[in-house]
């Protein structure tokens, strides 16, 4: 009888700091249904330009096909994996907040696992075209004789079956979240700790310093090229310049061909680490100190990790020659009824003369 009334079952004491880090990401968090209307509003746009925008520039692609060079491939891939993320990414994240689905939910492993695939799959072909570009500006002529459509290619799928994985492996091995009302967007509440730490802390550094390092690298085999301390003013008059028919200019064993793709993604990683590197800085903090955690600051990570997708388009567009001359066409085609007959063979040099017409003229 004595031993009955001594062994009672311990209370577990929960403070006030952790109930209101609970309570923070729990559904029924007043905050979280003050700012689902904004976050669905930005999202829904965010997802309609990112497809339009990515379907338009993979139509112009396609469109001039046969001038491609080998490095666009990776331009193409980047664009398709922005265009999942309209498609699929940001449509979860939609449907995450209409229906509170929460990380006890059967949904949650499956939109986690999407969203950590696509996130995963643009840094790796970030890596990878940043790898080829590397190539492309240290060794010249071996990039020319070696790389191949079928290496790009390979390459590639590499950089897209990696990634995936992760995202599969997530969905295989999600575990039962602790907190029954927490938020889907409270991702380690469902992921395999190990899974988790090895993309927090060994995948995504590791992906972010690969392609730092190497354009610095590029950096100094460009400034190598153009010597001195006019090299920006240099890079961008030459990579903006328009070409004779004569052929690509040439600047050391580099076309200008090459210098306008680097540019091209200088650039889209410049915006990715602009829009990437706050989302994940906020989520790394969050997850060293609790005590820091917003419901408005994880809605931001998460629209953060996606609305590059919304600019790259731009991009693709105006810095390749043939694509953006497509564009040009496409644009005076839809605000001006039309183009003349007569300025559709006008040559993508923008001299606004036919090669064939300067040759009579200079005979």
């Amino acid at each position: 009888m004595t031993n009955s009334t001594t062994t009672q079952t311990p209370q577990i004491t929960i403070n006030e700091e952790v109930q209101n880090i609970l309570h923070k990401i729990q559904v029924d968090n007043p905050d979280f249904d003050d700012l689902r209307p904004t976050f669905m509003a930005l999202a829904i746009l965010m997802s309609i330009t990112i497809v339009l925008g990515n379907v338009i520039v993979l139509l112009l692609f396609y469109q001039e096909r046969k001038s491609l060079k080998v490095a666009h491939r990776y331009i193409v891939s980047m664009a398709i994996c922005d265009l999942l993320m309209g498609l699929l990414s940001v449509p979860t994240q939609i449907f995450m907040l209409d229906q509170k689905i929460t990380a006890s939910s059967h949904h949650c492993p499956w939109i986690m696992g999407t969203i950590t695939a696509l996130v995963q799959t643009s840094l790796a072909v970030l890596v990878a075209s940043s790898i080829d570009r590397y190539w492309a500006v240290k060794y010249p002529h071996h990039y020319r004789q070696k790389a191949t459509p079928f290496v790009a290619n390979c390459i590639i799928t590499i950089s897209w079956m990696i990634p995936c994985s992760f995202g599969f492996i997530h969905f295989m091995t999600a575990r039962e979240a602790k907190i029954e009302k927490a938020l889907c967007f409270m991702g380690s509440e469902t992921y395999n700790p190990i899974l988790l730490g090895f993309l927090i802390y060994g995948v995504m550094p590791a992906q972010l310093i690969a392609i730092v390092a190497l354009y610095v690298l590029i950096h100094l085999e460009m400034s190598k090229l153009f010597k001195g301390q006019r090299f920006y003013s240099q890079f961008m008059n030459l990579a903006f310049r328009r070409q004779d028919n004569n052929g690509p200019k040439k600047v050391g064993s580099m076309n200008m061909r090459e210098i306008r793709t680097t540019l091209l993604l200088l650039i889209t990683v410049a915006l990715a680490f602009i829009t990437f590197l706050p989302g994940t800085g906020i989520g790394y903090l969050m997850n060293f100190d609790p005590k820091l955690l917003e419901v408005k600051s994880l809605l931001i990570c998460y629209l953060l990790l996606s609305i590059n997708s919304v600019f790259n388009p731009f991009i693709y567009a105006f810095n390749i020659r043939n694509v953006r001359y497509a564009a040009y066409r496409l644009m005076k085609r839809i605000l001006c009824c039309g183009i003349d007959e007569d300025t559709t063979d006008v040559s993508v040099s923008g001299t606004g003369v036919d090669s064939s017409q300067q040759k009579s003229e200079r005979t």
